[in-house]
């Protein structure tokens, strides 16, 4: 009877476990609206956002320099603008303003060996009290031009201490080591019609303490395609929503890793996007 009752509670017990395990790889509520949509996608956003504002700038530095006195949301400078050596260049949104879909406060530096679409160019942002859409950005980026081949560019792109605060003062951490390629489509001076694939890894800690890390393979890569902005409306969120490619997100919690699979669908220029766990699936919109 002893052995018999063992046995039953050793069947139970296996029972709870896998369960247990079953649950812990589900997706929850906290998980689809706040962890796996905003902390990851969102986070892509606002670094892409960066990456697309150092390219303006850095490329047509003494244009933005000219239109300063215009502007009445930012205001500009240039230090040690000579071509021999590494130029700075300071954007200061001030109190606060609306510029290119986001509303933003504080200031960009911007240390440049050479333009953006200059071969072997290395770019560097840091912050000084930034806030876009009401989240400090603190950390550095750094953008290097690998150079052109077949109408293609490609630059190794980094980011080191990479801190988000929000509004209720909890934090997000953040590195990355990423390649991106840009498909000039043949108009090197046409932003507009670019193609752009991303690829490489990423770890991060959420707001609520958790380990994250994200995988882009070069197979799969994300892809954003400028001209969505242009067919989707005024948002910069919106611009760099990927049309097509996966990401791999692993989530390091107490119990287990739980891997979750973001497909970005077939290039079709919308808001949608997919989430596989535990082969369910769950269909979002931006």
């Amino acid at each position: 009877m002893i052995h018999s009752n063992f046995i039953k509670l050793l069947c139970l017990f296996s029972l709870i476990c896998i369960y247990s395990c079953q649950e812990d790889d589900m997706i929850t509520e906290e998980d689809t609206t706040t962890e796996e949509y905003t902390e990851s996608t969102n986070t892509d956003n606002d670094l892409n956002d960066i990456d697309a504002l150092s390219r303006y700038l850095t490329d047509e530095p003494e244009t933005f320099v000219n239109n300063r006195l215009a502007s009445t949301c930012y205001s500009i400078s240039v230090a040690n603008n000579d071509a021999e050596q590494s130029d700075t260049l300071t954007i200061d949104f001030g109190d606060g303003c609306y510029y290119y879909g986001r509303y933003r406060k504080g200031k960009m530096v911007i240390t440049y060996t050479g333009r953006y679409r200059e071969a072997n160019s290395v770019i560097e942002t840091t912050f000084e009290d930034y806030y876009a859409d009401g989240i400090k950005v603190d950390g550095t980026r750094t953008t290097t031009n690998n150079g052109t081949s077949d109408g293609k560019m490609s630059f190794s792109i980094s980011v080191t201490d990479g801190l988000f605060t929000f509004a209720d003062n909890t934090t997000k951490t953040w590195t990355s080591s990423r390649t991106r390629i840009i498909d000039l489509n043949g108009t090197e001076d046409d932003f507009s019609d670019d193609v752009i694939s991303v690829y490489g890894t990423a770890s991060s800690v959420n707001r609520y303490g958790v380990e994250r890390d994200h995988v882009i393979s070069e197979e799969s890569p994300l892809v954003y395609n400028t001209s969505c902005k242009l067919e989707g409306g005024v948002s910069s969120r919106y611009l760099w929503m990927p049309v097509s490619g996966q990401k791999e997100t692993t989530i390091h919690r107490a119990t287990m890793d739980v891997t979750r699979l973001f497909d970005y669908g077939d290039g079709t220029c919308d808001r949608e996007f997919t989430v596989t766990s535990n082969n369910v699936t769950y269909t979002f919109s931006l």
